[in-house]
């Protein structure tokens, strides 16, 4: 059901933004120092080539639906202190409708990079590759004008790609049933039951049985919007049985016309797929619309865009609370986030509890109508067992993206990461500096320069 769940709230739930026909591609190349590319406490500084290719593209011509979003590159160590190698991110889900509003098919594909040991720094020695794809049937039934009946599956595949024990890669097998009541076009209630099968492909690793029940809200007005999910969720694990209360929560809110407030919250059963899915294809609200979160924009050789995931053969209960704050007008834009979450591991594999939370700004300035500023920090801290190192950092970037022509922007950017010595691990510093083009036709617009006047139909 976690699986159904996350899928649904990309792109299946009315709550997915860029719902406009569009094919955006930039082809990039690139060239950064690192002061510090094995991120030790007295480094080595190498310099990183780069080339590769971003974009995104919506489709919906009626029975099929399309949407694509990422970036690739490959990155080249000049003097050798790494073997040169792919990274980036892909997204896509894709459904077709055999028979409209009625009966359709999903496939849906989330491709990127997670952290080996996500206590240690990641570097391309502690970096892996991993995919989950996901597929199965829709089916949905109404019985006059309010009620609606709702049927699902999926098979779900994870692979973490070149992981040296490959005990974590997974298969899932889940179904589910929803019966609901319409209160109008933008309100609903229903109930929902589901089970699942987690196995692991490797010989003697556990597989867990799960079944969920839960009441789901949903509710989309001009200035709120919610998803509520509340309920019980019960897994089975080798005679051991453990019942928790399950919540997932999402909740929207205009507060005037430049300032949005989101606030998510969730307490459910995961596991290292559903993790890295949600971690790689997560959403944000930009101005009322919940879009893709868009492909890891730090310069080449950080760690901008590896999933924070545990990578383990076991379930595990998440406890997340986020709250953002955002302001869009034509020029400016202003994200602030804090983010908390608590893992723990019930089924014998306690070591790896841990802790982690996140705080962030982010902000855009159009300088001149060629010219815009960006600039970030995150400050994240990481608390775990005895057993495991925990950690602080912060890390901060500045960027000026330059319009050259219609189709060539040239960038350039600088990214710092400083990580404080602990009892286990030394610490250390690094320093980046990045400049790259980018070349392709103008982006699509969200349309939405600044918050909608009141009145004006919206999303939510």
């Amino acid at each position: 059901m976690g699986l159904v769940a996350t899928a649904a709230a990309w792109a299946e739930d009315g709550w997915s933004g860029l719902q406009t026909a569009h094919a955006d591609w930039a082809l990039l190349a690139g060239a950064s120092y690192t002061d510090n590319a094995t991120l030790a406490p007295v480094g080595k500084s190498d310099e990183i080539a780069t080339a590769g290719v971003e974009g995104s593209l919506y489709r919906d011509s009626g029975r099929l639906r399309a949407d694509l979003d990422g970036v690739l590159r490959y990155e080249d160590y000049i003097d050798h202190t790494f073997p040169g190698h792919l990274v980036g991110n892909l997204r896509s889900l894709a459904s077709y409708q055999f028979v409209p509003e009625r009966l359709s098919w999903v496939v849906q594909d989330t491709y990127g990079q997670a952290s080996l040991n996500p206590s240690l720094p990641t570097t391309p020695s502690n970096r892996i590759n991993a995919n989950m794809l996901s597929t199965g049937p829709d089916a949905n039934f109404r019985f006059g004008g309010d009620l609606g009946l709702s049927l699902g599956a999926r098979y779900a595949r994870t692979d973490f790609q070149n992981n040296p024990t490959a005990q974590a890669n997974d298969q899932r097998v889940s179904a589910n049933v929803s019966l609901a009541k319409h209160f109008s076009a933008a309100s609903s209630l229903s109930l929902n039951v589901g089970e699942s099968r987690l196995e692991y492909k490797e010989p003697g690793t556990p597989h867990f049985d799960e079944s969920d029940a839960f009441v789901r809200y949903s509710t989309q007005a001009m200035r709120t919007g919610a998803i509520v999910d509340a309920g019980y969720t019960q897994v089975r694990e080798a005679g051991s049985t453990v019942s928790d209360p399950l919540l997932r929560a999402t909740v929207y809110r205009r507060l005037t016309p430049s300032w949005n407030l989101n606030l998510s919250a969730g307490s459910e059963f995961q596991n290292s797929g559903i993790a890295l899915q949600s971690a790689l294809a997560g959403t944000h609200v930009v101005n009322g619309q919940v879009v893709p979160a868009g492909p890891p924009g730090a310069p080449p050789g950080s760690a901008g865009g590896v999933g924070n995931v545990i990578v383990a053969n076991s379930i595990f209960r998440a406890d997340h609370v986020g709250l953002s704050l955002d302001f869009v007008r034509p020029r400016t834009t202003i994200d602030l986030k804090a983010d908390e979450t608590r893992e723990r591991y019930q089924f014998g594999a306690s070591a790896l509890d841990r802790e982690y939370t996140t705080v962030g700004a982010t902000v855009t300035r159009q300088l001149r109508q060629s010219l815009s500023l960006r600039a970030s920090a995150v400050a994240a801290r990481q608390k775990t067992s005895a057993q495991q190192p925990g950690f602080r950092s912060t890390i901060a970037d500045l960027g000026l993206d330059w319009r050259a022509g219609s189709w060539l922007t040239v960038s350039l950017a600088y990214h710092r990461e400083d990580r404080p010595a602990d009892p286990i691990f030394a610490g250390y510093v690094e320093n980046v500096i990045y400049l790259g083009l980018s070349y392709g036709p103008p982006k699509h617009s969200l349309a939405l320069p600044g918050a909608p006047p009141s009145g004006t139909a919206g999303p939510m």
